[in-house]
């Protein structure tokens, strides 16, 4: 059976956010994967912690409205980035490379122009 993947919506519309930074949660057998946990909104954290449980992040690239709700999720949590200010318990993504995370196979390809730490999933 395959579970849907879910979208939050962050309530920061504007021109670059458009109707606000997504968050996607993957469903996972080791629990969820989290795409760009988003900003630090309480509303947002709020729907985070709710529909949640994360066993790893995957993060795009480090603008505060993709990563800044990072610190509402538990801190052992592995968080995957290219920026290794950001990568926690694991190897900054520097090259393109094949992820298992949470039982599920991820394909991490750097993809440097937005930000020189974009990462495509």
């Amino acid at each position: 059976m395959t579970l849907p993947v879910r979208r939050l919506a962050a309530p920061n519309p504007g021109p670059m956010t458009l109707t606000g930074t997504n968050t996607w949660v993957l469903p996972a057998p080791g629990g969820d994967v989290v795409i760009d946990p988003g900003p630090d909104i309480p509303a947002h954290l709020r729907a985070l912690q709710a529909q949640t449980s994360p066993a790893a992040v995957l993060i795009t690239h480090g603008h505060s409205d993709h990563v800044a709700a990072l610190a509402a999720l538990p801190p052992d949590v592995p968080v995957h980035a290219a920026d290794p200010r950001i990568a926690r318990g694991t190897e900054p993504i520097s090259d393109d490379r094949r992820l298992r995370v949470a039982g599920i196979a991820v394909h991490a390809i750097p993809t440097p122009g937005h930000t020189a730490d974009s990462v495509s999933f």
